[in-house]
């Protein structure tokens, strides 16, 4: 692999945890704007709060006919919104000392594969034996731990990832994230994949992506299934208007499950009968248990497109660059004269 190939197929690498300290800077100086600013707009109207002068004297007449506040009150009043405000900092303080050890992860993540690349035996001048060998035995670790976490073997690519002690090469944080989200799609619940959607918004418009739409047309689904028109409904109006233009005609067909919802839910057995067998299977479909799987795949892919990584794990697409290139004999593909076949 020569340094152009080896900086095309690890761009990814290195940039993933440079996105991470990306979004945590950013992350982080909105909450310290935030706070900041609330603090000091509580500070400027103390000013605005009266204090007793020194030669202010106890009206205990005043206080047991319940008059408005004194002079000492307000000096409470004063105390009590400075301590608001101390409280408040020390809070920024303890998430900014919290997201320090993250970003400091982040780092040392960076710091970790720089130095891996920089270990790439590059000129043939440059190369021996077992540089190369180990270097390659690194990159093939990498490799299988990235399947390993795609196929959904978390705890499998873990324990290489220790054992090669190469965890700081490889993604098993963020893929953790992915497992939870596809484990609650799953189990039919949305509120994490809808949250993943919000969180990553902006990437996700600009690659056009139908996940959201699809998440909000399941739950949708879910309501007519459970025989709540009514409930669905609202749900479509507040949800589902918004993609009116660009999904009208899923969300006609999704729409007729209100009236077709009892058809198609016998759409796919054997009682289905006459002119209710074609509407039957066409509403049916969109009550299956696939789509949830369907959902996962998709999830799965927005995860790499919006992290920038390839929909198919390193170790497809080595193997297919690896068999593309292997010589067969004439006429193995084909069975009999082959002239295209390689030699």
């Amino acid at each position: 692999m020569e340094e152009a190939a080896l900086a095309e197929t690890e761009a990814p690498f290195l940039r993933l945890p440079l996105e991470g300290l990306r979004r945590m800077a950013r992350a982080n100086g909105k909450l310290y704007e935030q706070e900041v600013t609330e603090v000091l707009r509580g500070v400027q109207h103390l000013g605005d709060i009266p204090l007793p002068s020194s030669s202010d004297k106890p009206n205990h007449a005043a206080e047991a006919a319940d008059t408005p506040p004194t002079g000492r009150d307000n000096r409470q009043a004063l105390c009590d919104s400075l301590d608001g405000h101390m409280n408040r900092l020390q809070g920024l303080k303890r998430k900014l000392q919290e997201t320090h050890e993250e970003e400091t992860r982040h780092i040392a993540r960076v710091k970790a594969r720089i130095g891996y690349l920089t270990l790439f035996p590059g000129t043939k001048s440059e190369r021996n034996r077992e540089s190369v060998l180990e270097w390659r035995r690194c990159r093939l670790n990498r490799v299988l731990v990235d399947h390993l976490l795609r196929e959904g073997y978390s705890e499998a690519a873990r324990l290489l990832a220790r054992n090669a002690d190469i965890e700081e090469l490889t993604e098993l944080t963020l893929f953790a994230e992915a497992s939870q989200v596809a484990r609650s799609l799953q189990e039919g619940q949305f509120t994490e994949a809808l949250q993943w959607c919000e969180a990553h918004k902006s990437k996700l418009r600009k690659a056009k992506s139908r996940l959201e739409f699809q998440l909000r047309l399941q739950q949708f689904l879910e309501k007519v299934r459970a025989g709540d028109g009514l409930a669905a409904v609202r749900f479509a109006r507040e949800y589902l208007s918004e993609w009116a233009a660009s999904e009208l005609e899923e969300l006609q067909t999704a729409m007729a499950t209100l009236a077709f919802r009892d058809i198609g839910a016998a759409g796919g057995s054997p009682s289905a009968q006459g002119s209710h067998d074609n509407v039957g299977a066409k509403y049916a479909k969109l009550f299956d248990a696939s789509r949830y799987q369907h959902l996962v795949e998709l999830f799965r892919r927005d995860f790499c497109v919006v992290h920038d990584l390839s929909t198919e794990s390193l170790l497809t697409l080595h193997l297919r660059v690896g068999l593309s290139v292997l010589k067969m004999p004439d006429g193995v593909a084909s069975g009999g004269d082959n002239k295209a076949a390689p030699t």
